[in-house]
């Protein structure tokens, strides 16, 4: 995800990224600033005054990926690997929620 804000003064701020599965890695202004991988997905950082940019690197769950993958004809396939049974997940499953559901708010520190 990437996107750009405005900040009317330079400061410490807080960016509070809502919800989000799994892990997120914030960059700010094009430094990375944390990887968030719990509850709350919040960090702080230092912004300028004017025009910001944001950038958001999100992993997802690898249970997705084999979601997809078994719906693939072998020959296209990528994952080679033998899990057990009960774990494999079929083509037909659901996927599990991923990426920033949000909201993404940011605010000044006091």
């Amino acid at each position: 995800y990437e996107t750009e804000f405005a900040l009317s003064g330079d400061g410490e701020y807080e960016i509070d990224l809502g919800a989000v599965e799994t892990v997120a890695k914030v960059f700010v202004n094009g430094d990375e600033i944390a990887t968030l991988w719990c509850d709350p997905y919040c960090s702080a950082f230092t912004g300028r005054k004017g025009m910001n940019s944001l950038r958001i690197e999100v992993t997802n769950n690898w249970r997705n990926r084999v979601i997809y993958e078994t719906g693939l004809p072998m020959e296209k396939r990528t994952l080679w690997m033998d899990p057990p049974k009960h774990y494999w997940p079929k083509a037909t499953d659901p996927f599990d929620p991923s990426g920033i559901a949000g909201p993404v708010t940011i605010r000044r520190m006091q």
